[in-house]
């Protein structure tokens, strides 16, 4: 099933080129469900619920900096006063932090770096990131990145699900489509949660061709067919029905067993979460099985069969999980 899919939705349109792609050399690490939207254009702050802590970010990047390890009761407390700092910044202001802390790093990247200290930190591009408000600042920070390689850095572990979701929020799909389809110049591994959040960030709003590009990215990076991930699924078939053309109905269709297996076996929990990013991917993945089963009757079809349940009610059941805000020490431990 997955072969001939992946055949199909690679034949739908003209074929991608993989050339560009290399294994990463490290394996990709397949975390749990992160983050993911409901519908159409309605963008969140990248960091809303992340304790940065921005009054960091207003230092001198210049002055010297030690990392050492620090108790559960510091790390509380950093979050707290984190927490606390964090507060609502003008485009002006943003903008300003944003040149500042990329003028730092530009010249202390790549074999022969120009400027070699003060080192930048390890969350300088998460920073940069944080503050990128246009699709021209996300190609700056795009523009980085072949250099950040070549001088043996090491981007954080949370790097390519802030970036996706980052390129989603200021409309710069086509710039991830980019740097995903192209992991020898960039060197930015996709990971599940990346792929999801990529996947998302396409396939309301963008032409099928995009959606089945990325698609077509997950086994490059050994994470499977998209059938094999019933919340990628989901989002393609959906995608593939709303362009209501035999071959992309065709397409849909073929991964309606796979989605209808999932949920018939439990394989995701879409009732409850532990975490405000759990409660998300989990809301957009019901959202998502909900418009499809609607989408897919409206072509004629018969849903996604569930016998004496209705894949509606995943939709109603899913908003009604109560928001669970993480601890002081889990939000530390995600700045890591």
């Amino acid at each position: 099933m997955a072969t001939i899919f992946t055949r199909r939705l690679l034949n739908t349109l003209r074929k991608p080129s993989l050339q560009n792609f290399a294994r990463p050399s490290r394996a990709i690490h397949l975390s749990p469900v992160v983050q993911k939207k409901k519908s159409k254009a309605v963008v969140e702050d990248l960091f809303a619920e992340d304790a940065f802590v921005e009054e960091e970010l207003f230092k001198d990047p210049t002055a010297a900096t030690s990392e050492g390890s620090s108790s559960t009761a510091n790390a509380e407390a950093e979050a707290a006063k984190a927490a606390r700092a964090r507060r609502k910044l003008s485009d002006e202001k943003r903008k300003e932090i944003f040149e500042h802390q990329l003028a730092f790093l530009a010249p202390r990247v790549g074999r022969s770096p120009s400027e070699k200290t003060p080192k930048f930190k390890k969350g300088t591009l998460l920073q940069l990131l944080q503050f990128a408000t246009t699709p021209e600042q996300i190609q700056q920070i795009v523009d980085v990145l072949p250099k950040y390689a070549e001088g043996g850095a090491e981007l954080p572990c949370q790097f390519a699900q802030a970036f996706a979701r980052r390129c989603e929020e200021v409309k710069a799909q086509s710039i991830a489509l980019e740097v995903f389809g192209n992991f020898a110049k960039y060197h930015v591994s996709l990971n599940l949660p990346a792929a999801r959040q990529l996947l998302h960030s396409v396939y309301t709003t963008h032409p099928l061709k995009d959606t089945l590009l990325a698609a077509s990215y997950l086994p490059v990076y050994g994470l499977g067919e998209v059938t094999d991930d019933m919340t990628s699924a989901a989002f393609v078939a959906f995608a593939c029905l709303k362009e209501k053309t035999p071959e992309s109905i065709k397409v849909a269709r073929q991964l309606l067993p796979s989605i209808t297996e999932a949920i018939k076996n439990e394989d995701v929990d879409l009732t409850s979460a532990s975490t405000p990013e759990e409660r998300r991917w989990k809301k957009w993945t019901a959202w998502a099985l909900a418009k499809t089963d609607v989408a897919d009757r409206a072509n004629g079809g018969t849903g996604i069969t569930l016998g004496g349940k209705q894949v509606g009610d995943l939709k109603k059941t899913i908003l009604k999980i109560p928001v669970v805000r993480p601890t002081p020490a889990e939000e530390v431990q995600a700045q890591a």
